[in-house]
């Protein structure tokens, strides 16, 4: 029951640790395939139960649960080194851990400066040509749709909030609207009778049913539609300039990432708000 106790702490930093391979010295088997299905297993070096091998009594479940004790091996290996204690000792195991961990110790910490300025610079140009392309460019500057440059995924986040809060907001007054239809048709009913004239000749402003919510259904949701669609593609070009700063660049990337700025740049010049 003990080893259901391993945080995901623990198993995080083991992974993140490992470079991605089994820590038997020289073996190359991948702890994830490229299909992201764990492939090797976690190993203890001390057992988790007494008949274990290299059981060490001493130890509280905690520690036996604990960075220190754990490392990922390819099955073959675990099966190896669990079938021979003897053979592999619990300090020839942890030697194994500590020499796999430093020798892949530089692809944990490696960052490329050069690459970090570059997705910077060219995000921030795009950034300052979106600008322009939406404050000199758009086809009618009164009516152009909102757009956010050089802000942060957070701010973006508020603002997707707002937008939703006021969508909402009009989801509510048409099932208030809905619930209300039987009511008003009995009043405009009785209008209708108590004046002997036709439902087309009661007055526009009581009639419930002329225009009924329509500024909600050609003004507020098609606005409400637009300026979501803008926002999400701020947001997920934001998303792949902060991926490729520490990720390396992919065909699909570089597609998408270009695709977006085209819908941006079109938004940015074309987008309105319906008044």
């Amino acid at each position: 029951m003990a080893r259901k106790n391993v945080s995901y702490v623990v198993l995080k930093s083991l992974l993140a640790k490992s470079g991605n391979k089994c820590a038997f010295p020289n073996c190359d088997h991948p702890i994830v395939n490229n299909d992201h299905l764990l492939i090797s297993e976690l190993a203890h070096i001390e057992a988790v139960s007494p008949n274990g091998p290299r059981f060490n009594s001493s130890l509280t479940e905690e520690q036996i649960n604990s960075y220190n004790n754990l490392l990922y091996l390819c099955h073959q290996h675990h099966k190896e080194v669990d079938y021979c204690p003897e053979k592999y000792t619990v300090e020839i195991l942890k030697n194994y851990k500590n020499d796999h961990e430093l020798a892949n110790r530089s692809e944990v910490f490696r960052f490329n400066y050069e690459r970090f300025r570059k997705v910077n610079n060219d995000f921030f140009e795009f950034q300052e040509r979106l600008n322009r392309v939406h404050n000199e460019e758009h086809i009618v500057t009164d009516l152009s749709a909102p757009i956010f440059t050089n802000v942060t995924f957070q701010e973006l986040i508020v603002e997707m909030e707002s937008v939703l809060y006021n969508l909402f907001l009009g989801t509510d007054q048409l099932r208030e609207s809905d619930e209300k239809l039987t009511a008003d048709f009995e009043v405009l009913f009785n209008k209708v009778r108590e004046s002997g004239l036709g439902f087309v000749k009661i007055p526009y402003r009581e009639n419930p049913f002329e225009g009924r919510n329509w500024e909600m259904h050609n003004l507020g949701f098609p606005n409400f539609k637009t300026r979501i669609k803008g926002l999400l593609l701020q947001m997920e070009l934001l998303y792949f300039q902060e991926y490729l700063k520490t990720n390396n660049e992919t065909e699909n990337i570089i597609d998408r990432m270009n695709s977006l700025k085209l819908e941006l740049e079109d938004y940015a010049r074309n987008a309105g708000l319906a008044d």
